[in-house]
Parts: structure tokens; C-alpha cells; sequence
């Protein structure tokens, strides 16, 4: 709410999205290889 009310008169909008899942990365493979791939969520379609 506050960058809202200091970047908004500027025309900048702001927004709080919650992602519900993990996000697939490529260090992801190496930090929980015990997890599929299809668990995750594309970057790119987020």
C-alpha cells in the first residue's frame, strides 16, 4: 500500500499477487531432485 501511494502519482501501478505453487527453475532440478518436474509451474506462463 505505501509503493502504491508514493509510485502511483507517477502512473506506476502496483499489485501483490499471491502464486499458488512452485515455480520451476533451472536450479530447482538441483535443489529438490526428489520432486517431479510436473509439480511445478512454468515461469513463463506465470
Amino acid at each position: 500500500q505505501s509503493m502504491a501511494r508514493e509510485l502511483g502519482p507517477q502512473g506506476i501501478h502496483v499489485a501483490h499477487i499471491v502464486i499458488d505453487g512452485g515455480i520451476h527453475s533451472p536450479n530447482q532440478a538441483e535443489s529438490q531432485p526428489d520432486k517431479d518436474i510436473d509439480s511445478f509451474l512454468n515461469s513463463d506462463a506465470v
